[in-house]
């Protein structure tokens, strides 16, 4: 019966994974015949293949490197090159943050102004926007708390305090992306840990958004963290105390996440699949109980710091639906410029109730949308046709005209278009090379249950952001899972011998 069952849930794991890598080359294949900012789908072609063969070779060579470390017995020396990798990574990204600072604009600028005014104990101008946009209360206190941090430090401009935050925040993802990625330990674990460091540092949206602090920026990383603490805590390497309070703090920092930004509750939900498929973690329920109390109270304290805030008691008659963001996505490529006529009526709009009744009506009229193929495949390259990721977006005005960062990210830079080659083609290559993994994970090709969870993760934003409102930056927060599932496609490509970890022994 046992065997029985561990055939079937075999079956299901093989079945999801060729139907991702089919769904990956078909996306992949899409968006390359019309990439966004008008980039030619030939040079696409060929960018993407420059960047697959460009990430194999790297990945053959931290295989050699991590051979010879291996074999030399020099790990001691690896860790003092990490520290130093970390530490110049971590300067290189705050240069940059500093380099191409740009006045906050849009949603971001209301949400920077009112946590800057409630950090500098001064009036805030700016509820009525809080009203209606209640995503964005609790990133907003987040920010508040960040930037208050840096002017009782004594910083006169508390931008760079968060800046730096920012840094910290991105290099502790990074660790954990390299432990995760070797957490194996097989004679691969090195190259893995290694190649994933590869594809962080080459991917520019990293680089791209780091001078900006809004609810992408600000949830980036933290699945990644937290999942990290839980998945060491449970491995009962640990005394008691130490695995409670790995999982509080894991409870504690995706609470924390989902209140910045909802769509860091896909990897949650992805887990709670590969714990479905896989059957594994059952048995540590009792223990992930702890994690769920701990997230739960998390969330309800800073549910009601928001509720205190004065905007709330406009929210009932301000704030718009649930479903007025997937009403927001049915027209053209879904998103919200090709819907702004909509947008336009329900801010009109009296009241919620109102607003409900706008929503409902779109919908009733147009749910055939959701099966439109010319919907489907603008909403496709919307969302995946662009690696750049929303970087461009918030790179609008810069504090210093005629810096190098603002050039190539900004949409009106002077080198944007290569810039948009490179990132688009790159985040083409990560693509093709999590469906290899898919189609090898499928025929035989074991992965663990990270990766797995990095697989489901990637088709639950991509799902998603199908059924949601079209915004390609909100990819960004879910960087680390998409990497995990490249990483885990590119190691399983073919390799030259000598590249494995322990086959180049005397």
């Amino acid at each position: 019966m046992r065997e029985q069952k561990k055939t079937v849930a075999g079956a299901v794991e093989r079945i999801f994974l060729i139907l991702f890598g089919s769904l990956l080359i078909i996306v992949t294949g899409i968006c390359v015949q019309k990439p966004q900012h008008n980039l030619i789908p030939t040079r696409m072609i060929a960018f993407t293949l420059v960047w697959l063969i460009i990430l194999y070779l790297g990945r053959c060579i931290l295989g050699f490197v991590a051979g010879w470390i291996k074999h030399r017995k020099k790990e001691k020396l690896l860790d003092v090159l990490l520290v130093v990798f970390f530490l110049m990574w971590a300067l290189l990204l705050f240069l940059t943050g500093c380099t191409a600072r740009c006045y906050p604009h849009t949603d971001f600028e209301n949400v920077y102004r009112a946590a800057d005014a409630l950090a500098r104990k001064q009036e805030v101008d700016n509820w009525v926007y809080f009203s209606r946009w209640t995503n964005n209360r609790f990133p907003m206190l987040f920010l508040s708390g960040l930037l208050c941090a840096g002017y009782h430090m004594g910083f006169e401009d508390a931008y760079y305090f968060v800046l730096a935050y920012q840094v910290i925040h991105i290099v502790i993802t990074a660790a954990c992306l390299y432990h995760l990625a070797g957490s194996n330990k097989t004679e691969m674990s090195l190259t893995n840990s290694l190649t994933v460091l590869m594809l962080l540092f080459l991917f520019t949206p990293v680089w791209g958004n780091v001078a900006f602090f809004y609810t992408d920026q600000l949830s980036f990383g933290y699945s990644i963290i937290a999942y990290t603490f839980v998945s060491e805590a449970i491995k009962g390497r640990y005394t008691p105390y130490a695995k409670y309070a790995l999982l509080i703090a894991g409870g504690v920092l995706w609470a924390i996440a989902f209140q910045i930004k909802v769509t860091t509750a896909i990897p949650l939900m992805a887990i709670a699949v590969a714990v479905i498929i896989r059957k594994k973690y059952v048995k540590q329920l009792k223990a992930l109980l702890v994690f769920v109390l701990a997230f739960l109270l998390t969330f309800a304290i800073g549910t009601m710091r928001v509720k205190v805030l004065p905007c709330e008691a406009n929210v009932e008659r301000d704030s718009d639906p649930i479903l007025y963001w997937v009403a927001l996505g049915l027209h053209g490529d879904g998103s919200h410029a090709a819907n702004e006529d909509f947008a336009i009526l329900c801010e009109a709009a009296g009241s919620k109730t109102e607003r409900e009744y706008i929503v409902k009506e779109k919908l009733r009229r147009e749910w055939r949308q959701f099966f439109d193929s010319d919907h489907i495949i603008a909403k496709i390259r919307c969302n995946f046709a662009c690696g750049d990721v929303g970087a461009s977006g918030y790179m609008r005005f810069p504090y210093k005209e005629g810096n190098i960062v603002y050039e190539l990210i900004s949409w009106d830079g002077k080198f944007f278009w290569k810039y948009a080659c490179l990132s688009t083609s790159y985040l083409f290559a990560l693509f093709l090379l999590t469906a290899i993994g898919a189609f090898r994970g499928a025929f035989g090709n074991k992965m663990n249950f990270t990766t797995m969870t990095a697989y489901v993760t990637v088709i639950g934003i991509m799902l998603f952001l199908m059924l949601w409102e079209a915004q390609n930056k909100q990819l960004f927060n879910q960087t680390g899972w998409i990497l995990l599932a490249a990483c885990h496609g590119l190691l399983t490509m073919g390799t030259p011998k000598k590249c494995f970890v322990g086959r180049n022994k005397k």
